[in-house]
């Protein structure tokens, strides 16, 4: 744990205080597992590095203080990964003018993130997170003093997080198939990008996926010590908690010992929190090392009704300069009437799901008998209500819905198109349609199928039916053109068809 340099930081690593874990037994990145077993129990990430009071540790230099958030693809959510527990809304702690705030959705996942030096917060980091339909991770971007956002693009392949990038650097996430058959986490492996982290997994007799090995860029160290990096090896106890951290530093500042090795161990309470950690330090990993430095810190806690912690002491056996002996924290919930109006909401979609508003992109190269080569940009946008007609934006009267089509190539002219939607058939999550071009007045006919684990609309089988009756006069035919709607998968965009 990092032992405080610093007032600021001694706060941090308080705060960090030791949640031993969750129970649970669903997860986004694996499938739920069958009743008999055993709930799986998830270690707060803090742990991992050495930090139990962590609610969130961050990597070194303070430029990204959620950077490590999403690298942890096994816990069905962030409460989770921040050891809460219940539909935790809001999280404040602090020490005098040193403030934090960490906002969450109603999925349990991070949306806001606030930290503080002053009083009229002119210093500090900020970070916003937002997510798609399914609840995967789309953008984690700065949001302090109107920052840049600066996100990394986050790739998934069906549901599970396979790569994220920034500029040229990437890290990869490797799946492989478990022992139920099951997709699991096999390993992390960066390249170039900041902040680097690795990770290896392994699976236990349960069947349960276990982070194995980690290493990572300026571990947090007591004192005045700091380091390049640490390479840990994590243990587990029977009943799947973290006990013992074992871990290689190298690049150390001091001149004598230039690697080190620490050796952290966790004993927990009857709610799961850690009670007691403690650290040393050798200069060898042999029977015969010597040990550098060593400290036990004891943590005891006050609980609120949904078994967070709302204040945490500290007694330490070797404390330093700028520790302080507790710290509070204020947690504010969704209240039932929120949770309600979301289990609603859900029931809705799943009855009614096609209402709202869907989108795709796609990209073309062509190349002409000359060689020279042509970019398309296609869009589609498809907004629909197929339970009441409605008036679309931009429209005059009722009706179903309509396509709103775009091409854009790199040379020539763009292209619009528009198509109002006459008829819908509805079966469960399937629907026939039938829709007529604004401009052409040709019919087509097409498929819609609903998503229910994205909420995405997959538009399959456009066919021609009917040519609209010749028109008259002088004009051209591109004016009676209509760009067809691009087949494929639509992601989800909002639940309202007001075009807001």
């Amino acid at each position: 744990m990092k032992i405080m340099k610093s007032f600021a930081i001694a706060a941090i690593s308080l705060l960090l205080a030791a949640c031993g874990g969750n129970k649970s037994s669903n997860s986004q990145q694996q499938e739920e597992p069958e009743k008999s077993r055993t709930p799986e129990v998830y270690t707060p990430i803090g742990l991992y590095f050495m930090n139990p009071a962590s609610v969130l540790p961050s990597p070194p230099g303070g430029e990204d203080d959620c950077g490590y958030l999403p690298d942890f693809i096994t816990y069905p959510d962030d409460l989770t990964k921040c050891g809460l527990r219940g539909p935790v809304k809001e999280i404040v702690f602090g020490v005098s003018t040193i403030k934090w705030t960490i906002r969450f959705n109603m999925d349990g996942n991070m949306t806001n993130y606030q930290f503080r030096m002053d009083s009229r917060g002119e210093y500090g980091n900020g970070f916003k997170m937002e997510y798609d339909a399914a609840g995967l991770l789309t953008m984690l971007g700065r949001d302090f003093r109107r920052r840049s956002a600066n996100s990394h693009r986050y790739i998934y392949t069906n549901g599970k997080l396979t790569r994220r990038e920034y500029g040229r650097g990437y890290r990869e996430y490797i799946w492989k198939d478990g022992k139920d058959g099951v997709r699991i986490p096999q390993k992390s492996v960066t390249n170039g990008l900041k902040p680097f982290i690795d990770m290896v997994y392994t699976q236990n007799d349960d069947g349960f996926v276990q982070l194995s090995d980690m290493s990572y860029e300026r571990p947090s160290l007591p004192g005045a010590l700091t380091a390049k990096e640490c390479t840990s090896h994590f243990e587990y106890g029977a009943d799947g908690r973290l006990v013992k951290v074992l871990a290689h530093i190298s690049g150390s500042s001091n001149s004598k010992y230039r690697t080190m090795f620490a050796e952290c161990t966790y004993e927990y309470n009857e709610k799961g929190d850690v009670a007691v950690e403690t650290i040393c330090l050798y200069d060898n990993d042999t029977p015969e090392r010597h040990q550098l430095y060593s400290v036990t810190q004891k943590y005891t806690y006050t609980y609120d009704g949904h078994n967070n912690w709302t204040r945490v002491q500290l007694e330490s056996s070797n404390p330093e300069r700028g520790s302080i002996p507790y710290l509070d924290r204020i947690i504010t919930y969704y209240s039932e009437e929120e949770l309600q109006r979301q289990k609603l909401a859900e029931k809705e979609f799943a009855e009614k799901p096609f209402i709202g508003e869907w989108n795709i992109e796609d990209t073309e190269e062509f190349e002409d008998p000359e060689g020279n080569k042509e970019t398309v940009q296609k869009s589609s946008t498809l907004v629909i209500n197929f339970y009441n007609k409605f008036i679309p934006v931009g429209c005059e009267n009722e009706q179903w819905g309509l396509f709103i089509n775009r091409s854009l190539p790199s040379m020539g002219m763009e292209r619009f198109g528009a198509f109002d939607i006459m008829d819908a058939k509805v079966k469960g999550n399937q629907a026939l349609i039938r829709m007529k071009g604004v401009n052409s007045g040709d019919t087509y006919s097409a498929v819609l199928i609903f998503n229910p684990t994205d909420k995405s609309i997959k538009v399959q089988d456009i066919k021609f039916i009917e040519e609209a009756p010749a028109h008259s006069g002088e004009e051209s035919d591109f004016e009676y053109d209509d760009l067809e709607p691009l087949e494929g998968i639509y992601g989800f965009s909002k639940r309202n068809t007001d075009g807001r």
